[in-house]
């Protein structure tokens, strides 16, 4: 018996050795190979490029061996929209796109390898989101727009491959720490570009708007895109300037905090402006036990010093705008969006059920009479919705939109589930950041009903991690009763 482990010890000890150097060799051939691409990059007209090989390189050795940064890299640049692409004769090429395949293939090699591992999928989420894409595919059937379909539901499968993602390597430190702490860096980041941008008027962060004022958008591709980020983000900075493990931590929340204020004046965007007022009274009213008598006196103080400030800083253009949010006249922008609303109106009348196909809200408007009407110098008549949720409607009528409202419930479902688990355990500190997760997502929500964007990523993250949240939840549960 002895012989016959030994014997198996060492047939084992052997075939090891045999594996291991097979991959040494494996990865001194892509060092060689990447060296070689390296070199020939620098006798072309794009030397730059020369770097690449070796940063492949060193991304799949990151993705293999900690598959979490390349999913933090991701994440960390979602609000930096017009800088992800690699430029030079690959400029259509974006960063995140790689990242993501690396991280696909390592998804591909764990679920082959490691049979348990497609146990982290099962959840209802993923079934909404599949059926929706077999409603966008029955609707894209019917529809008149077939590339303009088509194309939408190519992206819609490619959120789903990153909520998968999201699920798969997203783990405790991801959700409890790391993620949220990434995004109100990265946010806060693209808000400090826009107040810069706004201050100095820094053409490469602003978007001239008229004579009398310009709205930032940081480094995302619109001021809208930027607001949204920007509610994302607010509830964990919140969270950080309440929980801060030091002083520091929460001095620096602080500054973020006032830099995302300031960001979210400098794009002009009333809806913005109006979300994250609620956003902060929800926030108060969520931590209104802290406060105590003794506190109203420096509340008070504390809140005349801002609006001070506010009085002070923020732009008499800025004001003016909101000024006119109640007057259709006095803006063009809200008769504007009126007009995409009768436009889905109609559109949903003709195509109740299926809709008119994924994504083509904008070829409908394109033909509608409003689209010249409300053109704007040379650009194109084709207009979003600003509202996701009229966009689903009409691309997917009564179904699709029903499927997709149920997903958004079920990721709602998911986070409180995953508070009521930490609850029953009396973890008070998890109980209470799923507050800020769940304020978070519920005023996304509420912007996407003033922005149009589906499967926006910030969106795409709170899914996947919504289920993240629901495992790791489960597991402290499992192991408080054992």
């Amino acid at each position: 018996m002895m012989l016959g482990g030994s014997v198996w010890l060492k047939s084992d000890w052997a075939l090891g050795r045999r594996y291991q150097k097979g991959h040494t060799v494996l990865w001194s051939l892509a060092a060689v190979l990447s060296i070689l691409i390296s070199i020939a990059a620098f006798f072309t007209e794009y030397p730059y490029l020369a770097v690449i090989p070796s940063a492949g390189l060193v991304l799949l050795i990151l993705a293999i061996e900690r598959p979490q940064v390349i999913l933090y890299t991701i994440i960390f640049l979602i609000p930096f929209g017009r800088f992800r692409s690699l430029g030079g004769p690959l400029k259509e090429i974006q960063i995140h796109w790689i990242l993501a395949a690396a991280l696909l293939a390592v998804l591909m090699i764990r679920l082959i390898v490691d049979r348990n591992f497609i146990r982290r999928f099962q959840s209802n989420i993923l079934l909404w989101i599949f059926l929706f894409i077999v409603i966008s595919l029955l609707s894209s059937v019917f529809t008149k727009f077939p590339n303009t379909s088509i194309e939408q539901i190519v992206l819609n499968v490619i959120a789903i491959v990153f909520i998968i993602l999201v699920i798969a390597f997203a783990d405790r430190d991801s959700v409890m720490s790391h993620i949220p702490l990434l995004i109100a860096i990265s946010v806060s980041i693209g808000a400090f570009l826009a107040v810069i941008g706004n201050a100095f008027e820094i053409s490469m962060f602003v978007q001239e708007v008229g004579d009398s004022f310009a709205r930032s958008y940081g480094a995302t591709t619109d001021a809208n895109s930027l607001a949204l980020s920007i509610i994302v983000a607010l509830p964990f900075v919140i969270f950080l300037i309440i929980h801060g493990r030091s002083p520091w931590i929460r001095f620096i929340a602080i500054l973020m905090l006032l830099t995302n204020l300031g960001g979210i004046v400098v794009t002009f965007s009333r809806s913005g402006g109006l979300v994250t007022a609620a956003l902060l009274m929800s926030a108060l009213f969520l931590n209104r036990k802290r406060f105590k008598v003794r506190h109203t006196g420096i509340f008070f103080a504390g809140a005349c010093i801002v609006l001070l400030g506010l009085a002070v800083t923020v732009p008499e253009s800025y004001w003016e705008r909101q000024a006119t949010l109640g007057s259709s006249e006095k803006d063009r922008s809200l008769s504007r969006r009126s007009a995409y609303v009768i436009v889905a109106y109609d559109a949903f009348l003709q195509r109740p059920i299926l809709g008119h196909g994924p994504g083509t809200y904008r070829d409908i408007y394109a033909q509608s009479r409003f689209a010249i009407l409300y053109q704007r110098g040379d650009e194109s008549l084709r207009r979003y919705a600003h509202n996701t949720y009229l966009e689903v409607i009409v691309g997917t009528g009564i179904v699709g939109s029903l499927v997709f409202g149920m997903l958004l419930l079920a990721t709602l479902r998911n986070f409180f589930r995953a508070r009521r688990y930490f609850a029953a355990i009396k973890d008070s500190v998890h109980t209470e950041e799923l507050n800020y997760y769940i304020l978070s997502f519920c005023f996304m929500l509420l912007y996407l009903m003033m922005y149009s964007d589906v499967f926006q990523k910030f969106l795409l993250v709170a899914i996947g991690w919504s289920q993240v949240w629901v495992r790791v939840a489960k597991d402290d549960k499992d192991h408080s009763r054992n």
